[in-house]
């Protein structure tokens, strides 16, 4: 059922990417059709910016959906596991932790405060304007700014944990989480992990909607291990995860 709702929104996101693309036709070609003076209810600017909306967010839409219909969540009986002791030892490189916090973004709520200004600004700033220079280079400089201010605080954060700049040691089994850094030693049983998501490179295990140890899969031992390690996780008792198949 769940699979079928996230096909559905495919084809809905697909609509909105045609809507998109006429409206960008329209004030690039036809802007005279679009004339505010004429009744219309945008200017061609605002009708260009509107269609970059329609095309842009649907396609954020159908990413997400095609990773959901990829990946499955808590899948138990068919994924056996055999004990295991884990012990890992590396330093988070700041280029990954830029990456994680991006993660963490798109899952925060933060995310949608930022759509709503830079929505907001820039279509006040449209107004009445025709498409010129500026309004074809205002939706290339917003999201530059804010990904330029995001990675000054992300930077600034990391530096500002000394931490980071050591080697972290992990040691992982089926019963805790042992964590070993520079003047700290953390311990979490599996109960207290609340989400587990898997990228290429990292498990990210979450001990709070902000907060998780990063897992490199590059310092396993072998393939066989990290396939041991994620058929684990798939039977633990956490009930967000999103694990690659």
């Amino acid at each position: 059922m769940k699979k079928i709702l996230w096909i559905l929104l495919v084809i809905l996101c697909l609509i909105f990417i045609l809507f998109g693309i006429i409206s960008i036709y329209e004030a690039v070609f036809t802007p005279e059709n679009i004339s505010i003076e004429k009744g219309a209810y945008y200017s061609p600017a605002q009708s260009f910016f509107l269609g970059l909306v329609f095309i842009v967010m649907p396609i954020l839409g159908i990413n997400k959906a095609i990773k959901k219909i990829r990946h499955k969540e808590i899948c138990i009986k068919d994924y056996k596991f055999t004990s295991f002791e884990i012990k890992l030892k590396y330093k988070i490189p700041f280029n990954d932790f830029f990456k994680i916090s991006l993660i963490q973004l798109s899952n925060y709520k933060l995310k949608y405060f930022l759509l709503a200004i830079f929505f907001s600004l820039f279509y006040s700033f449209l107004g009445n304007a025709d498409i010129n220079y500026m309004s074809l280079l205002y939706p290339i400089l917003i999201p530059a700014l804010i990904i330029w201010s995001l990675y000054s605080a992300v930077k600034k954060n990391y530096n500002n944990l000394p931490y980071l700049q050591h080697d972290i040691e992990y040691t992982l089994n089926e019963n805790r989480i042992i964590v070993n850094g520079l003047n700290f030693t953390s311990e979490n049983n599996w109960q207290h992990i609340v989400k587990i998501i898997e990228t290429k490179k990292y498990f990210l295990l979450y001990t709070s909607n902000i907060n998780a140890h990063y897992i490199n899969k590059e310092f396993f031992s072998a393939e066989d291990e990290i396939n041991n390690f994620r058929n684990f996780l798939y039977n633990t008792n956490t009930k967000d995860k999103l694990l690659l198949i």
